[in-house]
C-alpha cells in the first residue's frame, strides 16, 4: 500500500482522497511535493543564548520581542534591572548587542517591523505595552549589522518616540544691529535635529520682533534763537556753543523749535536687522538646531530657515542673504504621537498601524 503524498485538512474523512493523511500531527509535505516527512525539531540557538546570557551576566532573562528581517533577527530581551537589543545575523551566523539599558523596562510585549532605506540601513518601528503607562510608538535607525557608529541617542526615551520631548528656549534679550532685514513683523520658529537625517516638528517660541526704518519728516519750524541755560549731554548734538557759560546761540539747522514726524519709506528691506540672545535652559537633549522665520507685512509674508545651529551657539543675528527660503506650512503643521499601537505592519516600505491611542494638542 503507498500512502498518497498529501495531507487532507479541515475535511470530513468520506471527502478526502484515498490513502491521503487525516488529522496528522508533526507531518508535513516536502519542497518538491513527493515525500512526507516529520516536522524539524526546535534547537535552542546557542549563539543567541550565549550572548544574551552573558549580557545578563547569567542572572536570567526573557525574550519579549523578536523581529525577523531579511537576512537577520532583532530581539527584544530584559532582565531584572536592565533590558537589551541585539542583532542575530543568519548568514554570518553572530549575534552582538546593540543597546544595554532601560528602555525596555518594565514591558511586557513588543510588536514591531522592518524595512530599509537607501543606504541599507535597517530601519525597525516597534510598539511597546506596559500595564502602568502608556507607550509611544518609537522608530530606530539600526544602520548596517556591522556599523559600529551608530546614534546611541536616539534610544533615550525622551528622543525615541516620533515626537520627541522637547524644551523650548527663551529670548534672554533682542536688539537692533545695522544690517539687512526684511520690515514688519517677525516671528520665530525652532526645530531641533534628531539625527543626521531626521529633526523635530517646528515650534513657534519667544514673541514677534518689529524692524523698520523711521525717517524724520518735517511739519513746521520757527525761525528765532533760542537762548538756554544749563543745557543737557543731548543738547550739544544740536547748538553751537559760542559763549563760555554753556549758553545757546544759534542752532546748527538754523531754526529754533518746531515740530516733527516720522516715517518709513517704500523700500521692503531694512537698514537695520536684530539680533537675539537664547537660553536653552540647561537643555541637551539635542545637539544642534535650526531656527526658521516668517516676516510679514500688508504686502508680503516670508518665511526662512538658518541651517544647523550648535546647541552651544546661543547669539543669532538675523541676515536673509544667508537663509534658505521656508515654508509657512511646514511652520504650523503639527504631528501627533501614537500610543500602544496594537497592530503595525509594513506594506510596499509603508507604515500601517491600527488600533492606538493618539495624542492631540487640542486635549487638556
Amino acid at each position: 500500500m503507498n500512502i498518497t503524498p498529501k495531507l487532507s485538512l479541515n475535511k470530513h474523512p468520506k471527502d478526502c482522497d484515498s490513502l491521503s493523511l487525516v488529522n496528522a500531527t508533526n507531518v508535513k509535505v516536502t519542497n518538491d511535493l513527493t515525500l512526507i516527512s516529520n516536522e524539524e525539531d526546535l534547537k535552542r540557538n546557542e549563539i543567541i543564548y550565549n550572548t544574551l546570557d552573558n549580557e545578563f551576566g547569567g542572572s536570567g532573562h526573557s525574550i519579549i520581542g523578536a523581529i525577523p528581517c531579511n537576512d537577520e533577527i532583532i530581539i527584544f530581551a530584559s532582565g531584572q534591572a536592565t533590558s537589551v537589543i541585539a542583532r542575530y545575523n543568519e548568514k554570518e551566523n553572530k549575534c552582538k548587542i546593540i543597546y544595554n539599558k532601560s528602555l525596555l523596562n518594565n514591558i511586557n510585549k513588543i510588536k514591531g517591523t522592518f524595512t530599509y532605506n537607501v543606504n541599507n540601513d535597517l530601519i525597525i518601528a516597534i510598539s511597546l505595552y506596559n500595564t502602568n503607562t502608556d507607550e509611544p510608538l518609537r522608530v530606530f535607525n539600526l544602520g548596517k549589522f556591522n556599523d559600529t557608529n551608530i546614534d546611541n541617542n536616539q534610544f533615550k526615551d525622551e528622543i525615541s518616540s516620533i515626537i520627541p520631548e522637547v524644551k523650548l528656549p527663551s529670548i534672554e534679550s533682542h536688539y537692533y544691529v545695522k544690517g539687512s532685514c526684511y520690515k514688519g513683523w517677525t516671528y520665530l520658529y525652532i526645530r531641533f535635529k534628531i539625527n543626521k537625517t531626521d529633526y523635530t516638528q517646528w515650534y513657534n517660541f519667544g514673541y514677534p520682533i518689529f524692524v523698520d526704518d523711521i525717517y524724520r519728516q518735517q511739519i513746521f519750524r520757527y525761525c528765532f534763537y533760542q537762548y538756554r541755560v544749563g543745557r543737557n549731554a543731548a543738547e550739544l548734538d544740536l547748538y553751537n556753543v559760542d559763549d563760555v557759560d554753556g549758553h545757546s546761540s544759534v542752532p546748527i539747522d538754523g531754526f529754533g523749535t518746531g515740530c516733527y514726524d516720522g516715517f518709513s519709506n517704500n523700500s521692503e528691506i531694512s537698514n537695520t536687522t536684530f539680533a537675539i540672545n537664547l537660553n536653552f535652559n540647561s537643555f541637551n537633549n539635542f545637539d544642534q538646531y535650526q531656527l526658521g522665520f516668517v516676516c510679514a507685512s500688508k504686502a508680503y509674508t516670508k518665511a526662512f530657515t538658518t541651517n544647523d545651529i550648535n546647541i552651544s551657539n546661543t547669539n543669532y543675528v538675523f541676515n536673509p542673504k544667508y537663509l534658505s527660503e521656508g515654508s509657512i506650512t511646514e511652520f504650523i503643521t503639527a504631528y501627533y504621537n501614537y500610543y500602544n499601537v496594537k497592530n503595525i505592519i509594513n506594506y510596499k516600505n509603508r507604515l500601517y498601524i491600527s488600533n492606538y491611542k493618539e495624542q492631540t494638542l487640542n486635549k487638556k
